[in-house]
């Protein structure tokens, strides 16, 4: 799929477009991992909201809709929408999946949040603990929190920064694969799971 570049970086590899519906942390992971690996074949493209306020999908869909418009896109260019299951749930993540299908955007959803997806960066998760995770009501992201704080210690505040977690993305994406069980047949994990894993792959040349 990816293009081997030449010495230049900049348009001879195949460009990932991501926009995430969260603030500024989501954007920088992205952003830290493409420069942590530099993988010559993959261009990273973050695309900030100019309204941080405008977190509905409509209006994260839009800014690559404004991106595809005014830029050209090559043969293996992504696009990608990164978004949370508990935000929006199934009948309103149907409707983004069919129009991210119909606009060929790609989507990848962490469900319940994508905390999940950095907690799996530094252990993984018990199927006890999927079902204990799986039954709570609400605090579904101070739960996650609370666990990240523990393994990185009380000295963090719960305010890590992002470089903390990029050495272990690649454990990440092997627990993420391996909780996916409906990847063939689902636009996102209907169980406890992130497809965050598909463009850390691609970033990291995996």
């Amino acid at each position: 799929m990816s293009r081997c570049a030449r010495k230049s970086q900049h348009r001879d590899a195949t460009l990932i477009v991501i926009t995430c519906e969260g603030e500024n942390p989501e954007i920088e992971y992205f952003e830290t991992l493409g420069k942590s690996y530099r993988n010559t074949r993959i261009q990273v493209k973050t695309l900030k909201r100019e309204e941080v306020s405008h977190s509905a999908p409509k209006h994260v869909i839009g800014e690559l809709d404004k991106y595809k418009k005014e830029n050209k896109k090559k043969k293996g260019d992504e696009y990608w929408l990164v978004i949370d299951f508990d935000r929006w749930g199934t009948e309103k993540l149907s409707q983004i999946a069919r129009l991210c299908n119909q606009k060929q955007y790609n989507l990848a959803v962490s469900n319940p949040l994508i905390e999940l997806w950095l907690l799996l960066h530094l252990r993984n998760i018990s199927t006890d603990e999927q079902n204990k995770i799986t039954s709570l009501q609400k605090d579904k992201k101070q739960y996650f929190k609370k666990e990240i704080k523990k393994i990185l210690g009380k000295s963090n505040n719960g305010n890590n920064t992002i470089e903390v977690f990029i050495p272990g993305v690649k454990n990440a994406i092997k627990r993420a694969q391996a909780m996916d069980q409906n990847y063939a047949t689902k636009p996102w994990p209907t169980s406890l799971g992130s497809r965050v894993y598909l463009i850390a792959q691609k970033i990291c040349g995996l």
